[in-house]
């Protein structure tokens, strides 16, 4: 598949994600760039095969949301509203980490028999998981918006999460 393909099957996906997660609408063009710039850099290079592209986008976008707004978080207070610098200047003179692509692909390689062991648990265990792990909502208000019990929704995600960890190590 070449890298057009790619881009054409997988962008709506991606900004749809990204525009989600973004507080500034004028960020989202840099971000889905450097998205892009950094599948380019991996297919080119060869060494690895990837298999299932939409997720790791979506985790390449994950890594330069968290670098952009953790770059902002960083240094929005060093500067007071009154100085004459702006944080986006100071933000594009910062050199860009580089992400260890291969660790990443190392540390998600396990990403699908993740999830299917999450779809196998029933359908409460499954809201729960999703909302707490990849929505990042609190315990309390995950109670609230399922009305049960803050007690309940502790209990299934600590035991589906023991039985998914159950089923992935038997399964090594």
């Amino acid at each position: 598949m070449i890298f057009d393909d790619i881009y054409n099957e997988t962008y709506d996906n991606t900004i749809k994600y990204v525009t989600c997660k973004c507080d500034n609408i004028s960020n989202i063009a840099d971000i889905m760039q450097n998205i892009y710039l950094q599948l380019y850099e991996v297919l080119k290079g060869e060494k690895y095969e990837i298999k299932e592209i939409e997720p790791f986008l979506i985790k390449l976008a994950r890594n330069e949301l968290y670098k952009h707004y953790s770059l902002k978080d960083k240094f929005k207070f060093i500067f007071n509203k009154e100085d004459n610098i702006k944080l986006s200047d100071i933000i594009d003179n910062v050199p860009d980490e580089k992400i260890n692509i291969e660790e990443e692909l190392i540390n998600k390689c396990r990403l699908k028999d993740i999830f299917a062991e999450i779809k196998k648990t029933d359908l409460l265990t499954q809201k729960i998981i999703t909302l707490y792990y990849l929505q990042d909502i609190k315990i309390i208000d995950i109670a609230q918006m399922l009305q049960i019990n803050e007690s309940s929704v502790k209990s299934k995600l600590y035991r589906g999460l023991e039985k998914i960890r159950n089923n992935l190590a038997e399964e090594k």
